[in-house]
């Protein structure tokens, strides 16, 4: 029997829908078969981090129990071969359209992740390990423990459409093509570090904003965002309303806050949450905030291109 090659995805999810999903012609979201599931068994063994011995629990759920002394404890308890939860995309030939997959699939509201790849050449099989920075949030105590997260068959069959759109996009409009790439940079650095924060400013401003003119003042950017994100909200696919993140405030008020935030961190001025920035929670709001904004900015960016082009000229 030919093996197909595969695309392993290391992210804990629940797939709602019919299976499989054809993502493009030749690119096909699926359960790993029973010889695939022992190869990512051995990856993920080889993967983990030194002194790590915790991992997503694809072949179990996590149930919660009360110890003895009253405290919460957590247990994989194990699932019926049916209801595991190793995916992979499998695929004949070159991989050159992974890389891109996954670049995309960074767009989609959860988190779709493809680590490592089998590639089969006749009977020899070569795989390529997944980063170690992959292994690292894999590994760690949130994901192992850590429910999974729902995603349906159509939210994986849009990786095919964005990658159509991705392909098709006119050069005068490489700016989106760019910000694709950046954003997808930028999610493996840690979501420990305040320079996320600048990196996922500096998306939103090359989507949508120009260079201040002499006419304009310095707080130009902080201007035009405020008022073009709230005005592009209304073409956004899904809400992602400033309330649902942060305290109750008027949304210009939140924008204006968090570019203070990103101005701070660009002046080494350290950020205090419990004062002036309060309304904003902490950090990883934020950045889930800035994120979830700049997926459906680059959503409409394919999309609308010459919409979004327009736009950062006013």
């Amino acid at each position: 029997m030919v093996q197909s090659n595969i695309a392993v995805i290391i992210s804990h999810l629940q797939v709602v829908g019919d299976l499989p999903v054809e993502i493009l012609p030749n690119y096909i979201f699926r359960s790993a078969t029973d010889s695939e599931v022992e190869q990512i068994k051995k990856i993920v063994k080889e993967s983990l981090p030194y002194k790590r011995t915790t991992w997503v629990p694809y072949d179990a759920e996590v149930v919660e129990t009360i110890n003895s002394l009253g405290h919460k404890t957590y247990v994989h308890e194990p699932l019926p071969k049916e209801r595991w939860k190793y995916w992979v995309i499998s695929f004949e030939g070159q991989n050159e359209r992974i890389h891109e997959f996954q670049l995309l699939s960074r767009l989609l509201p959860i988190n779709f992740e493809i680590g490592s790849q089998l590639i089969y050449d006749g009977e020899t099989m070569g795989h390529i390990l997944m980063s170690p920075y992959a292994a690292l949030r894999y590994s760690d105590w949130e994901q192992a423990f850590g429910k999974p997260e729902i995603i349906t068959t159509i939210q994986i069959a849009f990786i095919g459409e964005l990658y159509e759109m991705y392909q098709n996009l006119p050069d005068q409009f490489n700016f989106v093509r760019i910000a694709v790439q950046n954003f997808s940079s930028l999610r493996d650095i840690s979501n420990g570090s305040d320079l996320v924060i600048v990196g996922l400013f500096a998306i939103i401003e090359s989507l949508i904003t120009h260079a201040p003119r002499l006419s304009e003042s310095l707080d130009s950017i902080n201007h035009q965002i405020t008022n073009k994100i709230i005005l592009l909200r209304k073409r956004f696919s899904r809400d992602v309303l400033p309330k649902a993140y942060f305290m109750d405030a008027p949304e210009d008020k939140i924008w204006k806050k968090l570019y203070s935030y990103r101005s701070a961190v660009a002046h080494g001025t350290p950020v205090n949450f419990d004062r002036d920035h309060q309304i904003l929670k902490d950090r990883i709001t934020v950045i889930k905030f800035l994120q979830d904004n700049i997926k459906e900015l680059i959503i409409l960016g394919l999309k609308e291109p010459e919409f979004l082009y327009d736009l950062r000229k006013c």
